[in-house]
């Protein structure tokens, strides 16, 4: 009997009878994830140009990620030895900054473009079918990776932003992601770098970003990584 995490590969290199959809490259096995991302660089003119919330993100000196499928997200980031904590759970928003007394809740079921998801980290999950629209451009000639538009499933939103992400078919990881703006203009380019295999699933453990220009505006890595930890209830509550 074959080994069910090798299927990805088998039918990564067989024959193709039709465009692939993006539900066949998700890693099924993927439930949850934990790590901690540490900036290694954050040129704040280059960030801008990307957008000015953008720039702010990249002023943490590390932060512990936990997340679990289809859309729950815990963020606490440290900025200058103060927390800053995001939670998403679903179509709602945490922000929290204990020191400063800071806590709101939001609702952003009709703005998708501020929710995180595992595609923020170069992965996509479980829920995507739903959450975006996806359509098959191609096969890069350069990668082999399979190419994809992604666009918001909710059309009442009137978030007009999309994604051109290349899969790697065969490590079902994202190794591209470009992001293109509500007029259609390029914003940024995303690099997932130095993949790793953790319980055979594949994450990138580095992440460069680069604007619309192509400059180099900021570089991060993932550390610590667990795949599929048991994440207490707790962490995601709102």
């Amino acid at each position: 009997m074959i080994a069910a995490f090798l299927y990805p590969t088998l039918l990564a290199a067989a024959p193709r009878l039709a465009p692939p959809e993006l539900q066949d490259l998700v890693p099924h096995r993927l439930s949850s994830i934990s790590f901690t991302a540490k900036v290694l660089m954050g040129n704040q003119a280059e960030l801008r140009k990307i957008s000015e919330d953008f720039g702010k993100a990249y002023r943490f000196d590390h932060a512990q990620i936990d997340m679990e499928t289809p859309f729950k997200v815990r963020v606490t980031s440290i900025v200058q030895n103060e927390s800053i904590i995001e939670i998403g759970n679903g179509n709602r928003v945490e922000y929290r900054i204990p020191r400063a007394g800071v806590h709101t809740v939001q609702n952003i079921v009709n703005q998708p473009g501020r929710r995180l998801t595992f595609l923020d980290y170069g992965l996509v999950s479980k829920g995507f079918e739903t959450f975006f629209d996806s359509r098959f451009v191609r096969v890069d000639r350069a990668t082999h990776d399979d190419v994809f538009d992604l666009t918001y499933a909710n059309k009442e939103a009137k978030d007009t932003s999309r994604f051109r992400i290349w899969i790697n078919p065969s490590r079902q990881m994202v190794d591209r992601k470009e992001w293109y703006g509500q007029g259609g203009q390029l914003r940024a380019t995303f690099y997932y770098k130095n993949p790793s295999e953790y319980d055979h699933i594949w994450v990138p453990t580095m992440l460069v970003v680069r604007n619309a220009e192509d400059r180099l505006a900021g570089e991060m890595k993932f550390e610590k990584i667990k795949v599929n930890p048991y994440l207490k209830p707790s962490l995601f509550g709102i």
